[in-house]
Parts: C-alpha cells; sequence; structure tokens
C-alpha cells in the first residue's frame, strides 16, 4: 500500500533494467558470430558490424541500467520521505507518558537509517522479483541454445547454491538484527549523556558514564565483526559454487572444441 503511489517508476525501472539484461545476454551471441563467422570469413565489413553491436550491447546496457537505477532511488527517496513525515506526525500525537519513558535517541533512530533501508528494499522489492525471474528465464534458454549437455552439467550446482544461501541468509538475518538493537541502545544512551553532560561533570559520573560507553560500542563491535564474517563466509561459498561451475564449463566445453562437438565461438559465448 505504501508503495503504489510509486509503482510507475518501479515499472519503469524494471522494464529499463530488464532490457539492459537482455543486451548483456545479446553480447555474447555477438561475440559468438565474431568469431565463428566473422573472423574467419576476414569481411571488414562484418568486423565493423560486429564491433559496433558489441558498443551498442554494452552502452545500452549501461544507459539502461543506470536509468533503472535512477528510478529506483527516486521512488526510495519519495517513499522515505513519505514514511518520516507520517511517523514523525505518529510521534507527535502520543501521550506525554509515552515520550518521557522512551529516550530520545530510541525515538530519533526509526527515523533515521532504517527508513532509508526499508524505502529502498519496498521500491526495489517488486522490480528485482521480476527483473530476477525474467533474467533466469532468458539466460537459461540462451544456454540451452548455445548447448544443452553443458547447461544440463551445471544445473545440479544451482540446488547447492540456494542451500547456502537460505543457510546464510537466516545466519545474516539474525546477526543484522543484533547489530540494530546494539545500535539502538548506543545511540539511546549518547543521546542521554550529551544531553545530562552537566549533571554528569557535577556528580562526577564521568567514569562511570564512560565505562557504559566502552561496554556498548564493545558489544556493538563484536556484532558488527559477527556480521562480517558471516558475510564473507557467504562470499566464500557462494564464490566456490560459481569456480566449480566455471571449471565445469571450461573442462567440458574444451573438451567438446577438442572433439569437433562445439565452436570456439560456443564456448566463449556461453562462459560469458
Amino acid at each position: 500500500g505504501q508503495v503504489r503511489p510509486f509503482l510507475r517508476w518501479n515499472i519503469a525501472s524494471f522494464f529499463c533494467i530488464s532490457a539492459g539484461s537482455l543486451l548483456a545476454l545479446l553480447a555474447p551471441l555477438v561475440l559468438k558470430w565474431l568469431i565463428d563467422v566473422v573472423l574467419p570469413s576476414r569481411r571488414i565489413g562484418l568486423l565493423i558490424s560486429a564491433v559496433g553491436l558489441i558498443f551498442l550491447c554494452h552502452q545500452g546496457r549501461a544507459v539502461l541500467t543506470s536509468l533503472g537505477s535512477y528510478l529506483t532511488v527516486l521512488a526510495a527517496q519519495r517513499l522515505a520521505l513519505d514514511m518520516r513525515s507520517r511517523l514523525l506526525r505518529h510521534l507527535d500525537t502520543l501521550s506525554p507518558d509515552y515520550h518521557e519513558g522512551s529516550p530520545v535517541g530510541a525515538s530519533m533512530y526509526p527515523l533515521k537509517e532504517p527508513i532509508d533501508e526499508i524505502s529502498y528494499f519496498g521500491s526495489d522489492l517488486l522490480p528485482a522479483i521480476l527483473r530476477t525471474f525474467i533474467a533466469t528465464v532468458f539466460t537459461l534458454g540462451t544456454m540451452l541454445i548455445l548447448n544443452a549437455r553443458m547447461t544440463l552439467a551445471v544445473l545440479p550446482l544451482i540446488p547447492l547454491f540456494l542451500v547456502a544461501r537460505k543457510h546464510f541468509r537466516d545466519r545474516l538475518e539474525n546477526d543484522s538484527d543484533t547489530v540494530q538493537q546494539n545500535q539502538v541502545a548506543w545511540n539511546s544512551f549518547l543521546q542521554e549523556h550529551l544531553s545530562s553532560i552537566v549533571a554528569v561533570q557535577l556528580l562526577r559520573q564521568e567514569r562511570r558514564q564512560e565505562r557504559t560507553a566502552f561496554r556498548l560500542l564493545g558489544t556493538s563491535v563484536r556484532s558488527l565483526n559477527r556480521l562480517f564474517r558471516t558475510g564473507v563466509s557467504f562470499t566464500f561459498y557462494t564464490s566456490l559454487t560459481i569456480g566449480v561451475a566455471l571449471s565445469a564449463v571450461i573442462g567440458y566445453g574444451g573438451w567438446s572444441v577438442l572433439t569437433g562437438a562445439m565452436t570456439v565461438g560456443g564456448l566463449v559465448a556461453f562462459y560469458t
């Protein structure tokens, strides 16, 4: 419901980025034509055409992707502005008892980074789902056209990737929640400390406040480190899956080229 007023920008972003993805898939096919047909024929006219097509694919993808990203950010900013206005209006309606019992830092924190993250996610959610679906269908279709056997050889690696992604996604979610909770606690402490620093000095409570700050910062650092380690582990297992797939493509594809079952251009296009 909150995204609906900005849906036209999301749809435009989806079409721009999807068109850019299709141009990215067209480039390997042009490369295959260049290697298998143009270069052996030694025809300058065809070479110029191939170079022009590759340039158009590359530049067209850059332009369309940039335009789509701009539209997504624009929708996210408008959504963030709307959410902040409504949240501030809601805070103004809450009772004095609520405000007296709630730290200022805890009330301020949702108005900052969390809304930016939510608005960007909300604006990009539907386009991202559609882009992923279309990119998957067209990529697999192109791979099947180029070489069905090689495509079937690497498809079993997809479930392995999805299992690893599910495992690390749950860990990343838990670690991210912990990081946000620790940031809320630190922001609340910092707001209260800075607003009452004169009273802290008069009561000679500087050391106690410093110990509390050190404890909160230490907890925040540890949670950030845990989140970073989880992200590194996810990257490692993801790259391992991709590395195995690429090695299988090069090995099987190279053997197919040696036996004459596949052209060099076909192997280069499939790998790309």
